[in-house]
């Protein structure tokens, strides 16, 4: 349990600490009154490069965790087998998924930011969803693997 803290603390708490502090500041420095939306400060694309930061990580963690096996002459990497087991290879695309749909959102945020095509609070609410799930998936790898 306490690795799963820590791991939470330097890979989730530290990364996004910015997005409170941001609302704090603003909250203060703006003669007390609130952003007119919240969820302007993440619409353009911090959430989407942190997915793939935090998802290239993990697809790292999943090469070690069965290279390490392999070379202790075990079989048992992630999902009981070696890194090519069907098992292994659904994590992979997982998080693959998770790196195209961030970096095609990053993309799209970069080309977009000015536009006012681009609904700031919908788009907002669709990087902190792929952050959640990013978050989910990454503790469930790492979990399984026993990297946690």
């Amino acid at each position: 349990m306490v690795k799963e803290i820590w791991w939470m603390f330097f890979n989730v708490l530290i990364p996004l600490a910015p997005v409170p502090a941001v609302m704090l500041f603003e909250w203060v420095t703006i003669d007390g009154t609130p952003m007119k939306n919240a969820l302007s400060f993440v619409k353009d694309g911090q959430l989407f490069f942190y997915c793939t930061t935090i998802s290239s990580g993990a697809l790292g963690d999943l090469i070690k965790a069965s290279s390490d096996d392999r070379a202790r002459g075990t079989i048992t990497a992630v999902a009981g087998t070696d890194f090519w087991s069907a098992a292994s290879l659904i994590w992979v695309m997982a998080f693959l998924a998770v790196i195209i749909a961030s970096v095609i959102c990053f993309g799209f945020c970069i080309k977009h930011n000015q536009s006012k095509s681009v609904r700031e609070g919908q788009f907002a609410l669709v990087g902190i969803s792929l952050t959640i799930m990013t978050i989910i998936l990454v503790c469930g790898l790492r979990q399984q693997a026993g990297l946690l």
